[in-house]
């Protein structure tokens, strides 16, 4: 099941909603679970992600009846970073439509969405600064932005969450970022396939930094857009080198370079959410190892 819920009993007793139990999605569930009870849906339905009424109704399984207080965390999307228009567009309508019809069922709605800062500033290389324009280049970005824009144009409360690359412990059907193809190199021996150079800068940042952030502004009755980065550009060599310090295995890379995702993207640290707390890379990388050598080793 890729929705889950919990009741907050601090917000007003608000039900709040995770649709995609992805990398973010399942650490905000996390985070969630330590301020409120799950709701039990009493349903094993499947949801169909091509379908709004699908995705519409479990999500109405969850509420219940009293319509009351709405809070939304969208973390869905099946679509990557090389994804086509016409695949996009696909999701982009289903995301239409659900927030379409949740606006004529509930009164008082909020919507978090996980966004894109990759996706959104490629064109300019990332951010110097909070006023830097958008520079979307591929659909994945136009589509992004779009459906950011939806938000904001009929959603009285619309939090926008623009985030770097995530790393965190993946399930099998979460799509692998660069760390995660790195780290899972180390344990299998198999080369990781990386899609841009060695010399290639980008931002990473902890999926558990994430989850608490996007909890923590839960509390907030405004409507806001955010930058969520580490600020610290590392290049994927460095970033193997840690890994191999780190876990103290070997590691092989082959690096397939690509005129589509060679291109540096960082942040600077004043286009930042002011509130927004980021492990070093260190320690997220040194947890990340711990807990996989623990799941690799325990069987399960």
């Amino acid at each position: 099941m890729s929705i889950t819920a919990y009741r907050l009993s601090h917000l007003d007793d608000t039900t709040c909603v995770v649709v995609g139990l992805g990398l973010i999605g399942r650490a905000i569930a996390a985070s969630l679970s330590l301020f409120g009870a799950e709701v039990n849906r009493g349903s094993n339905k499947s949801v169909d992600w091509n379908s709004s009424d699908s995705i519409t109704s479990t999500i109405r399984l969850f509420v219940g009846e009293e319509r009351g207080p709405l809070e939304l965390i969208w973390c869905a999307g099946r679509s990557g970073f090389s994804a086509t228009d016409s695949e996009l567009a696909v999701e982009y309508q289903v995301f239409d439509e659900v927030i379409e019809q949740l606006i004529k069922t509930y009164k008082k709605l909020a919507v978090s969405l996980m966004s894109s800062a990759g996706g959104l500033y490629e064109g300019s290389g990332g951010t110097q600064g909070s006023g830097d324009q958008l520079s979307p280049v591929r659909p994945y970005g136009i589509w992004k932005l779009k459906q950011e824009q939806l938000l904001q144009e009929r959603v009285a409360v619309s939090r926008i969450y623009r985030i770097a690359s995530v790393y965190g412990v993946s399930s099998g059907k979460s799509r692998q970022g660069i760390v995660n193809a790195l780290i899972e190199s180390t344990y299998t021996n198999k080369p990781a396939m990386i899609y841009a150079q060695a010399s290639t800068l980008r931002d990473y940042v902890s999926n558990l930094d994430v989850g608490k952030h996007v909890v923590s502004q839960l509390r907030s009755n405004a409507s806001s857009v955010e930058l969520i980065a580490s600020g610290r550009p590392t290049s994927i060599d460095m970033l193997a080198n840690l890994l191999k310090r780190v876990s103290r295995r070997n590691l092989k890379i082959t690096y397939q370079p690509s005129v589509d995702n060679d291109k540096d993207i960082v942040f600077s640290k004043n286009s930042l959410a002011q509130d927004f707390k980021s492990c070093s890379l260190e320690e997220g990388i040194m947890n990340l190892s711990s807990t996989y050598r623990a799941i690799k080793f325990s069987g399960t």
